[in-house]
């Protein structure tokens, strides 16, 4: 958690090594490109899988049709959407689709916002919240990492999309 006043950790930069990123999520083969780390799993699993997380870090799979949402190769631990106690909103195609599991924002609010005004305040409001309030996003990201990359991602789709209501 980031106490109040401080700047959120989990923005930083991980390197991962090339080992690692090698291997393809069991279920659609897709290489992975993110860890995450056991904190994650432990908090977001339900009780009765997290005597299952038994490493420091895992793969995360986030191919949007694969169920698995975590993984590891060398032990064979899968873990899918059925065992985590959060809707993992970048796998999912009905509303909501959960972007900020911190403040609570979704793909559905930002589109709202910038169809109804032509702009997004939710990367700032989320910058706020952090710097007065503090985040989890390690406890309460699927990712175990901050959400501002996922939300400027949508943005940009977002105003992709309803470019033709709102040009520049």
């Amino acid at each position: 958690m980031v106490a109040k006043g401080q700047s959120c950790s989990c923005c930083a930069p991980e390197t991962i090594p090339e080992s690692i990123l090698a291997q393809g999520c069991p279920r659609c083969g897709v290489v992975s490109q993110h860890k995450v780390g056991a904190i994650t799993l432990r908090a977001l699993l339900a009780d009765s899988e997290e005597d299952f997380v038994n490493r420091d870090d895992y793969l995360l799979c986030t191919t949007p049709e694969c169920p698995v949402v975590y993984f590891d190769s060398e032990s064979g631990a899968v873990f899918t959407k059925d065992q985590i106690t959060v809707r993992v909103g970048f796998k999912e195609t009905d509303s909501p689709r959960t972007l900020c599991y911190c403040f609570d924002h979704t793909w559905e609010t930002m589109q709202k916002e910038w169809l109804a005004t032509g702009q997004c305040t939710t990367a700032a409001s989320i910058r706020e919240s952090i710097r007065s309030e503090g985040c989890r996003c390690e406890e309460t990201n699927p990712k175990g990492i901050c959400c501002l990359g996922d939300i400027t991602e949508a943005l940009h789709q977002i105003q992709a999309q309803g470019a033709e209501r709102h040009p520049r």
